[in-house]
């Protein structure tokens, strides 16, 4: 997926991450039974420090949408659409439209390196995201593409209600240079 033309002024201070809880003590309980409970699931780390911002999780849903969108060949889907700003969404054809050959695995794995808060209604989110590699030819197919990393930005504006995707765009600014993907390619 493509990361597009976004502005964002580097003099504002990224937000520290989520800090964590302090730890909670608790009383001694019986010895677990040897059946997991139903309800049990294992939980995966956090992609980043910054998946509870609001905005992070916002840009997620976006990318999760694009990828939805992309595989069903339809770029007017009302969750894409919802997570998009008008703005944003009328570029969609141009961004996505070649893609719609091919077969997105998954959401773009995308690294999130901090978020600047701009305003009480602007974010933006430094990364380092795939421009190419991860379209495959077909379900199960083989990447179009050799994988390109590179650095950018999302611009997430609160809008009715929700962090929706503005812009996005590549910025050397931003260094990619071992950082993981998130979440990593299979």
């Amino acid at each position: 997926m493509l990361l597009l033309v976004v502005a964002c002024g580097a003099d504002k201070p990224l937000t520290e991450p989520p800090t964590a809880q302090p730890a909670q003590t608790r009383e001694p309980t019986a010895a677990p039974s040897a059946s997991p409970s139903p309800t049990a699931r294992p939980t995966s780390p956090p992609l980043s420090a910054f998946e509870g911002d609001p905005a992070v999780k916002g840009m997620r849903a976006y990318l999760v949408a694009a990828a939805t969108a992309v595989n069903a060949r339809n770029l007017q889907q009302a969750r894409l659409l919802a997570t998009s700003t008008a703005a944003r969404a009328a570029l969609h054809q141009d961004i996505y439209g070649p893609s719609l050959v091919g077969y997105y695995p998954g959401p773009n794995p995308t690294a999130v390196l901090g978020v600047q808060v701009i305003s009480k209604t602007e974010r933006s989110i430094p990364v380092c995201s795939p421009e190419a590699g991860i379209l495959l030819d077909k379900r199960g197919g083989k990447p179009t593409k050799p994988l390109k990393v590179l650095g950018g930005r999302f611009r997430m504006v609160f809008e009715s209600g929700t962090w929706k995707v503005d812009n996005a765009s590549a910025d050397k600014a931003v260094v990619c240079a071992g950082v993981p993907l998130q979440p990593p390619i299979a």
